[in-house]
């Protein structure tokens, strides 16, 4: 029956238990989650409502038991999450696995892999980005779960208007923890590490994640514009995240407390999400600085 069925369907057409119909032949590239790809579809019912479908990649396990608990969350900043599951995909003439989410994301604050620097404004970001994520975060905070693909080329911008009015956070379900997550807006520990390993990691890399997202919202040079990863991985090491992600820019006011609370390489030290909160509602906190790192007196070669 379940073949009968799908021969009866048009070669470029994948039904998902007669509810969704995807479109094997429209891709979405700009909703591409890592190695998952986005593909058009629509749901099967009278309303026909536009639908985006990840379509995960056989050589990685998608975040299927995460499902269960990113489907709990009732959240307009994030992106909403329909059904997920096998489906039968014509072009491949095999089952994939599948995650279908409403289409109501607009348009990336920036491309993937782009580090860029966009020199928005304190209070843009502030009500554009930081206090919707940091909504967000709390959620996730309550479920214990981490996304691991908080940066700006995963948010996306919800307008009203034409005026930009909130962001809504993409998928985090396609790809394992991390692996579509680029070295910088990962903690010095995990960038290290290659992307499958990273494991699933914490509420306080996503909140780093944050803090490096803020940053380069805001800043308006790219210190690390050209650098490999590992050249990447070495600026942090010495100049330590906050000084490394920010360059030249000097950042003033009360937007300087958070980077230096979010972007602190001790996970200790590094601020939680109930600090962030105290911080949005008006309290003044005092992130530690960073210790200056001893630097020998002469170098020891090991393997030239």
């Amino acid at each position: 029956k379940g073949k009968k069925a799908r021969d009866e369907k048009p070669a470029n057409v994948a039904d998902f238990e007669g509810k969704v119909e995807i479109l094997c032949d429209q891709r979405l590239p700009q909703f591409d989650s890592g190695s998952a790809q986005a593909y058009a579809a629509y749901s099967n019912d009278h309303n026909k409502s536009s639908l985006i479908a990840l379509v995960c990649d056989r050589e990685h396990v998608p975040r299927r038991a995460a499902a269960n608990i990113y489907n709990g969350f009732v959240n307009l900043a994030m992106a909403k999450l329909v059904v997920y599951g096998t489906v039968f995909w014509p072009p491949e003439d095999r089952e994939l696995y599948v995650f279908i989410y409403y289409n109501n994301l607009g348009k990336a604050l920036m491309e993937p892999n782009d580090t860029a620097a966009l020199g928005w404004r304190q209070d843009d970001v502030l009500n554009v980005v930081v206090k919707p994520m940091v909504n967000v975060l709390q959620d996730f905070r309550d479920k214990d779960f981490v996304h691991g693909s908080i940066r700006p080329s995963n948010m996306f911008m919800s307008t009203d208007a034409g005026k930009a009015k909130s962001v809504i956070l993409g998928d985090a379900l396609a790809c394992p923890p991390s692996y579509s997550q680029p070295a910088i807006y990962e903690p010095i520990q995990r960038a290290m590490a290659d992307p499958i390993s990273r494991g699933k990691g914490t509420n306080s890399d996503d909140l780093y994640a944050l803090g490096v997202s803020i940053a380069v919202l805001m800043r308006q040079n790219d210190p690390l514009k050209g650098l490999s990863l590992e050249q990447v991985v070495q600026k942090k090491l010495e100049l330590g995240s906050y000084a490394a992600i920010t360059g030249k820019d000097r950042f003033k006011g009360e937007i300087l407390e958070l980077l230096r609370g979010l972007l602190h390489d001790d996970t200790s030290q590094r601020w939680t999400i109930d600090e962030v909160v105290a911080w949005l509602d008006g309290r003044r906190l005092s992130p530690k600085q960073a210790t200056a790192t001893k630097k020998a007196p002469r170098p020891i070669s090991l393997a030239e």
